[in-house]
C-alpha cells in the first residue's frame, strides 16, 4: 500500500511540474507583487510522532512524509500553501520493539504563508494554518488494524500546522516544524484521549 501511494504522489510530482513550466519563464522570488501567478512545489522529510493524551511509557517514532503544494499569492508577502501529503505517523511503546501503532494518513494542510526576501534568490517562509487528515492504512503490534471496523483510532483528523522554510538558489527547499493534533482520535474509549504530535524536517524543489 504505501509503495502504490509513494509512486501515485510522484506521479503527482512529475504533472504539476510540466504544468509549472509550461509558460517558458523564470521562477521568480520577488513577493513585491501577487501577480507572479501559482508556483508547485515537492517535498520529502521525516517525521518524529507520537501519541499525546492519556498514555504513558511512549516514545518517538521515525516515520516519513511526501507532499505537493501549491502557493497562491493574495497579497505582497502573503500566500495560502496548501496541497496534498503522504504522511505517516504513530507511537512506539517502550519495551518491546513491536509494541507500536503505525497510522498513515492522507493530509491536506490549508496554510498562511508569510514571505521574507533576503535577496533575489533567497527567501524565508512563515507557515501556520490547520491541517485536515484522513487515516488510510496502519497496523497495531503487527496483527491489528489501527483504522476500520475492528480499529482502534478515528480516519479523521484535524489539527494545527506551524512550521518555518528557507528558498536557497530559487528552487530548493528546507523547512522544519511541528503539527499538534487537536481532535482526540480514540475511537474505543471515551474518558481516554488520544492526540497526534508531530515533528518534522523537509527538503523540496520549487517550480
Amino acid at each position: 500500500m504505501k509503495k502504490t501511494i509513494f509512486i501515485l504522489v510522484i506521479a503527482f510530482f512529475a504533472h504539476l511540474s510540466v504544468m509549472s513550466q509550461n509558460d517558458g519563464s523564470p521562477p521568480q522570488l520577488s513577493t513585491n507583487k501577487a501577480d507572479h501567478g501559482v508556483r508547485f512545489s515537492i517535498e520529502l522529510g521525516l517525521n518524529m510522532s507520537k501519541l499525546t493524551g492519556d498514555i504513558t511509557n511512549e516514545k518517538y517514532s521515525l516515520q516519513y512524509n511526501a507532499g505537493a503544494y501549491a502557493h497562491i499569492p493574495i497579497i505582497r508577502s502573503l500566500y495560502v500553501k496548501t496541497g496534498l501529503q503522504y504522511t505517516a505517523k504513530g507511537v512506539k511503546g517502550k519495551g518491546r520493539e513491536n509494541n507500536r501503532i503505525d497510522a498513515n494518513y492522507i493530509e491536506l494542510p490549508l496554510l498562511l504563508s508569510y514571505r521574507y526576501d533576503f535577496n533575489r534568490n533567497t527567501q524565508l517562509q512563515v507557515n501556520v494554518g490547520p491541517y485536515f487528515a484522513y487515516g488510510i492504512s496502519g497496523e497495531i503490534m503487527d496483527d491489528l488494524d489501527t483504522f476500520g471496523d475492528n480499529g482502534v483510532l478515528e480516519r479523521y483528523d484535524t489539527g494545527l500546522h506551524m512550521g518555518v522554510g528557507l528558498i536557497a538558489a530559487k528552487n530548493a527547499y528546507v523547512g522544519f516544524g511541528y503539527e499538534i493534533g487537536l481532535k482526540n482520535i480514540n475511537k474505543t474509549e471515551d474518558d481516554i484521549s488520544l492526540k497526534n504530535s508531530n515533528f518534522f524536517v523537509n527538503l523540496g524543489y520549487v517550480f
